[in-house]
């Protein structure tokens, strides 16, 4: 039997400095997005329901965000509750529910959309444009491996590479529009 790896000290002082940065990129986040109306959790759900092709059911957001279909379809609940998503009949399935953004979550979407770009400037303006090059290099790297360790397809991983690019670009778009 093999012995277990031990983990190299650069790999352990890593790997909880990544965590570390993270929860406090989410705090941050928080903080911005409950200025402009919304939590962290629902921007994602308006984006996708903005950016993907219609109709746009829970199921394909919960693929979209890499998420379980029941977490989506509660928050797409509370959503509804404020006024900020409309779940519509399909009229081919009527078993079938599709979603839209209100008029009031396009709003929201906007001004989430400017305080996010604002943050994401604030938070990355420390590092150069080489940094954040490898950084996203990096970052690409340890995706593609969880993902692996999840047991997703190359051709899932590819796709959701194509859709996050697409998407931020959009998203990008729509923050520019809202200044």
């Amino acid at each position: 039997m093999a012995e277990p790896s031990i983990l190299s000290e650069s790999r352990h002082k890593t790997w909880v400095l990544w965590h570390h940065a993270c929860e406090q990129v989410q705090k941050c986040e928080d903080a911005a997005f409950a200025k402009a109306g919304i939590s962290r959790q629902m921007f994602p759900i308006l984006i996708g329901i903005e950016c993907l092709d219609n109709p746009v059911t829970v199921a394909d957001l919960a693929r979209w965000e890499g998420r379980h279909a029941n977490s989506t379809s509660m928050m797409v609940d509370r959503m509804e509750k404020r006024g900020l998503v409309e779940k519509i009949r399909d009229l081919p399935d009527r078993r079938a529910t599709r979603l839209t953004v209100t008029q009031v979550g396009k709003k929201m979407l906007g001004e989430s959309a400017r305080v996010g770009s604002e943050l994401i400037e604030r938070i990355t303006s420390c590092l150069s444009e080489e940094e954040l090059e490898v950084f996203n290099h990096v970052n690409y790297k340890l995706r593609e491996k969880a993902f692996e360790e999840l047991g997703e397809s190359t051709e899932r991983i590819e796709e959701r590479k194509s859709a996050f690019s697409q998407d931020t670009a959009r998203l990008l778009g729509m923050a520019d529009e809202r200044q």
